[in-house]
């Protein structure tokens, strides 16, 4: 059966393979099944992935994941918002500076 799953913030592929799939060697599944072709890039975080249950390696760990609420967040996500740009200028020349708010997520599981 394929289900639709919900990447998390600091989730990556590699997280979702083994919350999923139960082992690390289902990225390249998921990652053909979902068009991604840079398996070490960061996935958003509301990104919807599908995965087909019928691909499962090891269902114990899958079972374990659930049953405790895991869900492995091991990826820094970086979020920058507010960017605005401006320019000081000094006696020395021209200084291009950035003002804005960068927020970080980490998810300790």
């Amino acid at each position: 059966m394929i289900k639709a799953i919900i990447v998390q913030a600091g989730q990556s592929l590699w997280d979702i393979s083994l919350q999923e799939l139960g082992s690390y060697e289902g990225v390249f599944y998921i990652a053909d099944a979902n068009k991604i072709s840079d398996i070490t890039g960061n996935l958003g975080p509301g990104t919807l992935l599908n995965i087909d249950d019928s691909k499962i390696i090891n269902q114990e760990i899958v079972d374990y994941y659930k049953y405790k609420g895991i869900r492995p967040a091991t990826s820094k996500y970086v979020e920058i918002i507010n960017i605005i740009p401006f320019t000081i200028i000094t006696f020395g020349g021209v200084i291009p500076v950035y003002a804005g708010e960068v927020v970080l997520t980490f998810n300790n599981n």
